[in-house]
């Protein structure tokens, strides 16, 4: 058993972004090998010898030994058991896995198709070229970069659409605010082409005018600030001011999710204040990835010399933002792989001992003209209702198990009945199969020499 850990030690620690030692140093890892082993001899060692002990030796020579009730209860328990674990697994598996298709294709109010971002050197860096030369020197990036073949493209931003973590509370007023109220506002900065590369859609008002320098004091505000802050309607046109900037509220964009689905969906305010810029977002034109990815590296260090070219894809950061919720799907699906395969084990070695003990009774049944489909169905009759018990107790235990890891997101689909019933279906499946292959081969076998044996 050590081994088969060691072994698939470093599969797991692939599996689960991990690193376990497995130090024999370690207490902790040596009391549960101690505990293991302990257990180990209770069960295959002392419990049998108490079960023999109690046993007449002349009723185990004549072979009138049968095991009693409380020992097949045992079994049938475990295997109830082991059942109830496989079927919470599966539920919890499809669930999770009802949950990322969900995320997978939910609108998330903007498109990340074929973008990738690029990081910008730091405020630092720029220094060197003295105040207000930042500005220029990305202008002139940007006019340069949309020249390279494969550019759809590209839009500043300060802070990324797709995993905003920088919100400020006090920083925003506007008429009519109760002093009292200072929501948490999450500020991006953009560049009117913004919203042609994400595909924002406007509620109301419009977009930011490009050259307009009134604009750099106007905002743009995502539905729920619009609702959460209770502006006055019309939104459109009312002051507002941000980090003591005035200006006004120039349009309403429709909400989009700018957090993983975990989070719920805050106050945005949108900005265009050329300055403060962090990230380049590159629209890639149809079939032009690579030459979009060759042209921006050439040009990004041309400009920017010594500076490390990062870039990310906008899907594969998205797929990041989940990283951990598809570990966990991956790990309940193998662990559910795993109970299933022990719970058929269990299912198959209670059904050949009970198929050994009543081979008197198959043969009878037999000699009295059953078929050998009625003494498959007896036989897995009696199995499948151990199955239907681990059902009724699973059900609960799986809808409250996933009911407790949906709660972590703010958008998540439902639980609905048909997880139930695939996980009970699949069960029953694969029980029958595991059962009936056993009683087929109890009914099939020859009367005469089953009798002669007993």
């Amino acid at each position: 058993m050590i081994l088969i850990v060691w072994l698939a030690l470093p599969f797991f620690d692939r599996l689960a972004e991990t690193h376990f030692i497995l130090s024999f140093a370690d207490g902790s890892v040596l009391t549960v090998l101690f505990g293991t082993w302990l257990l180990s001899i209770l069960l295959t060692g002392i419990y049998p010898a108490i079960l023999l002990s109690g046993n007449h030796p002349l009723g185990i020579l004549q072979s009138e030994h049968s095991p009693g009730a409380f020992t097949v209860w045992v079994r049938k328990g475990l295997v109830v058991i082991q059942f109830t674990a496989a079927i919470s697994l599966i539920i919890g598996a499809i669930a999770i896995i009802s949950q990322l298709n969900y995320i997978q294709h939910r609108d998330e109010g903007y498109n990340r198709s074929q973008i990738f971002s690029i990081d910008l050197p730091s405020d630092q860096w720029f220094k060197q070229y003295g105040a207000g030369k930042e500005a220029t020197l990305l202008q002139a990036f940007k006019t340069e970069l949309l020249k390279q073949p494969g550019i759809d493209n590209a839009t500043y931003t300060y802070g990324s659409i797709l995993d905003m973590v920088v919100s400020m509370a006090g920083i925003a007023d506007w008429d009519g605010r109760d002093p009292n109220f200072n929501p948490a506002v999450y500020p991006l900065n953009v560049d009117p082409d913004f919203r042609k590369i994400f595909r924002l859609q406007l509620v109301s008002g419009r977009w930011f005018m490009p050259g307009d320098p009134g604009d750099k004091h106007n905002y743009i505000l995502n539905e729920t600030a619009a609702g959460d802050f209770g502006l006055h309607r019309p939104w459109v046109g009312q002051r507002f001011i941000l980090m003591g900037d005035t200006g006004h509220v120039v349009g309403i964009v429709k909400d989009f999710h700018f957090r993983s689905f975990h989070e719920k969906i805050a106050p945005v305010v949108l900005m265009d204040d050329a300055p403060w810029k962090s990230d380049l977002f590159v629209k890639i034109a149809p079939q032009g990835a690579s030459a979009a990815i060759h042209g921006a590296g050439e040009l990004f260090h041309r400009f920017f010399p010594d500076q490390p070219f990062d870039y990310t894809f906008l899907d594969q950061a998205f797929d990041n933002l989940y990283r951990s919720d598809i570990r966990t799907s991956q790990l309940v699906g193998i662990f559910s792989c795993v109970a299933v395969l022990l719970s058929c084990l269990g299912l198959l070695g209670l059904a050949t001992f009970t198929a050994r003990q009543r081979e008197k009774e198959i043969a009878t049944r037999k000699i009295l003209g059953a078929s050998v489909g009625h003494i498959i169905g007896r036989l897995s009759g009696e199995f499948l209702r151990l199955v239907v018990i681990a059902l009724l107790i699973a059900i609960p235990i799986g809808w409250w198990a996933t009911h407790k890891w949906l709660e972590g997101f703010s958008y998540r689909t439902g639980i609905s009945w048909w997880m139930f019933l695939f996980a009970g279906c699949l069960a029953f499946g694969v029980a029958f199969f595991t059962v009936a292959v056993q009683a087929f081969k109890a009914a099939v076998a020859n009367p005469v020499k089953s009798l002669r044996s007993q």
